[in-house]
């Protein structure tokens, strides 16, 4: 049993050495530890300065890389969609800068946009499964290529399609079934006019910051990413589709498409001017059945691409005219040379008249 002798020697041996410790403190160490805290405080100082300066340098690197884009985009992409439209589908999270900053470049390229179709968080969260199933079912015979029984995501994504490719006026029914319910699927700013290509633009997903992540918040970002990977799959598969976005992290959508290798164009950094100008130059590959990835993140095969130039859009031919049976007062029955040479030919008179002309003479 401890008795009160051993607490006393105890509490005597921790004040004798706090005692040791504040006369050592305020005599012999006082200014070896001044001096090196002073030190340390100078060094980080010193480093500090030297931070500010390299980040002070990068900036101004930065910027006159961006104005160097700037000035090689008219270059890159000037008339290079001339006489196309494209509409654009925007994934939730998308930044309204981005998307004008995209729709710029689009038009700096020559093209128009004809709308854009912005989808909402109900195309992919778990507690709205019920209602999309649902929804699904009671549109499909709205939706062009959609068969009775067809998957949920695949009706929606078609719905899209047909939307964004042909334009409201043509699926007025649809399209405003798809933005007209209390839990709205999407929401369509213009989109009248139909559209040569689709271009998408997807959230920047970045990675987690620390191991312990929510397995229901994890296993819906899964869901999401793997839903709007499936639309745009689906998207390409009916036509010329680009899509956009930042690519820097697993779970992101252009990550995954190109690790899957999809069969549809990718730009990464799309909020960075190189990846905006990219975006029309994908376009334009996509409409010449090309299939390219841009941009600095993995996957990607050149970090600025080349200028390609779309097909021309062929305007539609004028109705042909009802051939007149005379030409400038002329008589049906003569036949003009050939390249102007000789004189006009009479035809020859095959009616009974003549015939009977002809042989009683």
């Amino acid at each position: 049993m401890v008795d009160f002798r051993y607490h006393l020697v105890s509490l005597i041996s921790v004040f004798f050495a706090l005692a040791i410790g504040i006369i050592l403190g305020a005599g012999p160490l006082q200014e070896s530890l001044g001096n090196v805290l002073q030190s340390q405080v100078s060094d980080l100082r010193t480093t500090n300065m030297e931070l500010k300066a390299q980040n002070e340098e990068l900036e101004r690197a930065i910027g006159h890389q961006e104005q160097a884009f700037e000035d090689v985009a008219p270059v890159l992409i000037g008339d290079t969609l001339s006489g196309q439209t494209i509409s654009l589908v925007v994934l939730p999270g998308v930044t309204d800068r981005e998307v004008s900053a995209v729709q710029a470049r689009i038009e700096d390229a020559g093209a128009s946009v004809s709308g854009v179709a912005t989808l909402k968080d109900t195309w992919t969260l778990a507690s709205q499964n019920s209602f999309r199933s649902t929804f699904a079912d009671q549109i499909t015979e709205y939706v062009p290529g959609a068969e009775d029984g067809a998957e949920t995501n695949q009706v929606l994504a078609l719905a899209v399609n047909a939307i964004t490719r042909d334009g409201v006026a043509k699926h007025d029914t649809l399209a405003g079934l798809m933005t007209g319910t209390d839990t709205p699927m999407m929401s369509i700013d213009a989109m009248v006019e139909p559209a040569s290509a689709v271009l998408v633009l997807t959230p920047d997903i970045p990675s987690a910051a620390s191991e312990t992540v929510d397995p229901d918040l994890e296993a819906q970002q899964q869901y999401t990413t793997s839903t709007h990977v499936s639309l745009i799959i689906e998207l390409g598969s009916r036509g010329p589709t680009v899509a956009a976005g930042a690519g820097g992290s697993e779970g992101d959508v252009i990550y995954e498409m190109r690790g899957m290798a999809a069969e549809v164009s990718t730009v990464d950094s799309i909020d960075l001017i190189v990846g905006q100008i990219n975006a029309p130059i994908a376009l334009a590959t996509e409409l010449r059945d090309g299939l390219i990835h841009l941009g600095i993140e993995s996957g990607a095969q050149r970090v600025l691409g080349e200028r390609v130039e779309a097909r021309a859009v062929e305007p539609a031919a004028p109705p042909a005219e009802p051939a007149d049976e005379s030409a400038d007062g002329e008589e049906a029955g003569t036949v003009e040379p050939v390249d102007g040479e000789g004189e006009p030919v009479e035809s020859e008179d095959t009616s009974e008249e003549a015939v009977t002309e002809e042989s009683e003479g």
